[in-house]
């Protein structure tokens, strides 16, 4: 499938390669700008020409409206947004976060009126709010990773044939009947996680490279889910971000699986491959807590911070391994960091951030709701160990099922 990808250019470049970086990862071939290369046709018509050979819309909006060709009322970004509209293409937007610091060179002061009419246009249907290129590239993968996810399930002629057609080995249809496989958002975007009606499923890539593997994992079929990712490993010809990503994937296996030298091992390649990924590093910092090693885990979540360190999530892990460890004064300095943060993370993320901190209320209040909303599988809730220091009270195990 295609998407194009829309937006300001000179006030975006790192947010729009955040961005590509993301889709390419679902498995969509991505059409933006900097590919276009010599046209000789003018360059807007271009771009509508492109639009209109699309799948997707993703719009990247901040505080630029962009430049008016002449003769032209609006934008080639406005002009991109309305076309894909007319066309009826499914539109993602992502504006920036009006708290969110940004370069006043970077800023149209003198075209503000047009983008607030325009971006008041976008805000007419669902959209998003970023800040960094990390966060963004996060709700890309969430949003359009789910909305792939429908579109497989759709595909299919029932939910009661899904499961043998994914047993039988003769089945093209990798798509998995029920889903379990453990994780949070963070450990789970680099494959491309979505929700089934019953619980968190893998999304996009089911029918792409490793996709076998991960239904594999929903179906509790863990050797088979290890052979289909070097499988894929050893067949698909993957760049090596790709590759990183199935190698997180192992990783995943092998902590689900409780073979934590096998998912370490399986995390540090990944991080030879993408030595910029902040995500095996969590997955290692996760290991490390299981393997009750707090100096190791501490390492860990110290380097996911440092890789990402605008991720609430990253820091909301490193604060629960410093209170483990008593060093309480930079735990409380890591959350007046993370804090405002975690206003942008799932309501499971803050769950675990409120348990860490100590407030339990609020922790079981967030809890509750993300369960409600599928976000996270019974499975892993019971295990995080974010939530260790209110795992023993009454209401958690009610919860969870364990009263």
């Amino acid at each position: 499938m295609k998407v194009f990808l829309s937006s300001t250019y000179s006030d975006l470049i790192e947010h729009r390669k955040a961005a590509h970086d993301a889709l390419e990862q679902l498995g969509l071939h991505v059409i933006w700008m900097e590919a276009f290369g010599a046209r000789p046709e003018e360059s807007t018509r271009a771009c509508l020409a492109e639009i209109e050979a699309c799948d997707l819309f993703v719009g990247i909006y901040a505080h630029r409206y962009g430049y008016i060709p002449a003769g032209a009322e609006r934008s080639i970004t406005e002009q991109e947004f309305d076309h894909a509209r007319k066309l009826g293409k499914p539109i993602f937007a992502f504006i920036v976060h009006e708290e969110h610091p940004w370069p006043p060179k970077h800023i149209e002061h003198d075209k503000r009126a047009s983008l607030d009419a325009f971006l008041g246009k976008v805000r007419k249907q669902p959209v998003e709010f970023f800040t960094t290129p990390d966060n963004l590239a996060q709700n890309i993968a969430s949003s359009v990773g789910r909305y792939l996810s429908e579109i497989n399930f759709n595909r299919q002629s029932s939910i009661e044939n899904r499961q043998s057609q994914i047993v039988n080995p003769k089945s093209q249809n990798t798509l998995p009947r029920l889903g379990f496989f453990i994780g949070r958002e963070k450990e789970l975007q680099t494959i491309a996680e979505a929700l089934s009606p019953d619980s968190r499923t893998w999304g996009a890539l089911i029918d792409e490279p490793g996709g076998v593997g991960n239904a594999q994992c929903q179906l509790g079929n863990y050797d088979a889910a290890l052979s289909a990712f070097q499988r894929a490993i050893e067949l698909s010809g993957l760049d090596d971000h790709k590759f990183a990503s199935l190698y997180n994937s192992i990783g995943n296996v092998y902590s689900d699986l409780k073979q934590y030298d096998a998912a370490l091992a399986a995390y540090q390649r990944a991080i030879e491959l993408g030595p910029k990924d902040a995500y095996p590093h969590n997955g290692i910092g996760i290991v490390y807590q299981f393997m009750d090693e707090p100096q190791k885990a501490l390492q860990a979540h110290q380097k996911a911070v440092e890789l990402a360190p605008d991720s609430g999530t990253n820091r909301s892990s490193l604060v629960g391994i410093l209170r483990k460890l008593g060093r309480e004064q930079e735990a409380q300095a890591q959350i007046e960091i993370a804090r405002p943060l975690m206003a942008k993370e799932s309501e499971y993320d803050r769950a675990c951030f409120e348990a860490i901190c100590g407030n339990v209320d609020e922790a079981l209040r967030l809890l509750q709701i993300a369960l409600e909303k599928k976000q996270v599988s019974l499975e892993w809730a019971r295990r995080d160990p974010d939530f260790d220091a209110i795992r023993d009270d009454p209401r958690f195990q009610a919860l969870l099922g364990n009263g």
